[in-house]
């Protein structure tokens, strides 16, 4: 029998009778609740597939292993997926040294090894890092020299601890730069940002006639940020002048000695970057590569380089160092072009009290001012848009962060403008036509007045 107060169900089937009884019953709340409590049970205690069957797209991420055979790379242990991901709680230690001078890497990983907060870190030392959304912009996959390195730095989840990946950076970086000084490296603390990525939070393009002025206005613009307080990882696009030795083949000589100009590249080749003379055929599904090379410590060594041999057409072996000639000069310094025209950077940070980058632009805009430019004059400053005449004047244009504020701002500003007037005329033709306005009605009554008040009107 149906609860009673329930309507009749002579009329309905056997489903419809059920729904009226429990549409009527006072246990039908708690029979709900029961059901969703359960579904709730069965999602929490349900596995899941690791890997469903779903067709989406995928990105395959190649990773240069100097040195390693395929063999060595398909046995490596513990590795089931390789993967770059970026993700809070995760900052990038940038390294970058003198070139010539040996990499710290690790004391720098002995440090991060004690913070409490790391659970652990990845070390790339003269090859590029795997590539993340930061590093797009920064450029990061073009850094394989012997000079750079990485440390990218992993911490434990954001809810089992209290301090915030900001502050956490923050604390180390005095004590990752103290290591860096002590090799004369440059020690840069960079975080995966919050927003678009950016070179650096606080950049001046200096622009200007000629590249050794541009790097001259670049260096004393380096020192102004680096006397500001609260700037910090200030670097500059222009490298230490390092050493170089280039060896010239003697044509002449080689030729009387019956040696291709070639075969002593390919040798000088071989001895520092390897070459794989044969290959090892063992059962693996890959043949291993039997590499000749110089030892590591002997890749700075120029006489160990010159005593490698090269057989001559008529089967001797000769010295390298009979069929080229040394001369020493100096690196030549990178070239970089923003909008076709040639450009230097200097980049830097803010950190302290005030970390906001603006404030710290803003307040070293006096000591730039009065920096002195080659040929005479001022340095230009620009905020917007590069100089119209990048060969005339040195200039310092904000970049980066200062510019995206800029953009964003007027864009907001734009679409707030366009917002506003389309809601005036929705308003104004929902109330009524534009000509009968209440507010044009109204000073049409006062001047209808005072036309009634004038004599004879």
């Amino acid at each position: 029998m149906p609860p009673a107060g329930a309507p009749s169900t002579r009329a309905l089937g056997v489903s419809g009778r059920i729904a009226a009884y429990f549409q009527a019953a006072q246990i039908t709340p708690l029979l709900g609740l029961l059901a969703l409590l359960l579904g709730a049970f069965a999602v929490a205690v349900t596995p899941r597939e690791e890997e469903p069957q779903i067709n989406g797209t995928m990105a395959n991420v190649l990773i240069a292993f100097p040195g390693a055979a395929v063999r060595e790379v398909e046995q490596m242990a513990g590795v089931e997926h390789v993967m770059s991901e970026s993700h809070p709680g995760l900052a990038v230690v940038t390294v970058q040294f003198k070139v010539g001078v040996p990499r710290p890497e690790a004391l720098l990983g002995r440090h991060l090894a004690a913070v409490k907060e790391v659970t652990d870190y990845q070390a790339c030392a003269g090859a590029a890092a795997p590539i993340n959304f930061n590093g797009l912009v920064r450029q990061y996959d073009r850094r394989a020299s012997a000079h750079l390195g990485d440390l990218q730095v992993n911490l434990v989840d954001k809810h089992l601890r209290s301090t915030p990946s900001h502050a956490i950076a923050m604390r180390e970086r005095p004590a990752l730069q103290a290591i860096g000084q002590c090799f004369g490296a440059n020690v840069r603390v960079v975080e995966v940002p919050p927003g678009p990525p950016v070179l650096a939070p606080i950049v001046a393009e200096i622009h200007g006639p000629d590249a050794a002025g541009r790097m001259q206005v670049a260096r004393a613009v380096r020192g102004v940020f680096e006397r500001r307080g609260g700037v910090v990882d200030v670097d500059e696009s222009s490298i230490a002048a390092a050493p170089r030795t280039v060896l010239q083949v003697d044509r002449r000589r080689a030729a009387q000695l019956g040696v291709a100009p070639q075969d002593v590249v390919h040798t000088l080749h071989a001895g520092l970057a390897g070459e794989a003379v044969s290959y090892l055929h063992d059962g693996s599904k890959y043949p291993a590569a039997a590499t000749l090379q110089l030892p590591g410590e002997q890749h700075g060594n120029l006489e160990a380089l010159l005593q490698l041999r090269v057989r001559s057409a008529a089967g001797k072996l000769v010295p390298v160092s009979e069929l080229v000639t040394p001369s020493n000069t100096l690196r030549e310094q990178p070239a970089y072009h923003k909008d076709l025209l040639p450009v230097s950077y200097v980049v830097a940070d803010m950190a302290g009290a005030v970390d906001s980058p603006l404030y710290g632009m803003f307040a070293m805009r006096a000591g730039l001012a009065a920096l002195p430019v080659p040929g005479g004059g001022t340095l230009q400053e620009r905020f917007i848009t590069p100089p119209t005449d990048p060969y005339r004047a040195y200039t310092l244009k904000w970049d980066d962060e200062w510019q995206i504020t800029c953009e964003t701002f007027r864009d907001m500003g734009a679409a707030y403008a366009v917002g506003l007037v389309l809601i005036y005329l929705l308003v104004v033709a929902r109330t009524t036509h534009f000509a009968h306005w209440p507010g044009r009605r109204a000073a049409a009554g006062v001047f209808h007045q005072c036309r009634a008040r004038q004599p004879g009107g």
